[in-house]
């Protein structure tokens, strides 16, 4: 499906619609794809109906999500937080870099669950300011 999709407020509006129409379907005709009762609106990828939500799902979004507004990461934004993360806060890697802090801070996780970076023991924080 192609990214460039573009879908007025009203094509949207009736996507939303016809998925809501679907699911009312498939619990009145008690899907035979479906094991149990289930007060969720998972959808079973088996199921034609089930199919179709999803493919509706997917078009909807598709035309309405953005794609990520921040600067694509790099090997040396990346090597630059590694080296200076102990001696710069997360702000002022954040503004070095040209990146926002949420992108540092997932950036941060990231490589501290890859084991690349450890945690920071209050290094430049405030009292009572959590440690990344």
């Amino acid at each position: 499906m192609d990214k460039e999709l573009v879908l007025t407020k009203e094509e949207q509006k009736a996507l939303r619609l016809e998925v809501s129409r679907l699911l009312d379907f498939c619990h009145e005709q008690k899907c035979p794809y479906r094991s149990g009762f289930c007060a969720s609106t998972r959808v079973c990828p088996s199921c034609p109906v089930g199919k179709a939500i999803q493919a509706l799902g997917k078009k909807l979004w598709m035309a309405t999500s953005s794609p990520s507004k921040g600067k694509p990461w790099t090997e040396e934004d990346e090597a630059f937080l590694i080296q200076h993360f102990l001696q710069l806060s997360v702000e002022e890697i954040a503004k070095k870099r040209g990146h926002s802090l949420y992108r540092v801070l997932y950036r941060v996780r990231v490589l501290q669950a890859k084991g690349v970076l450890g945690k920071k023991r209050n290094a430049g924080k405030k009292k009572g300011e959590k440690a990344v």
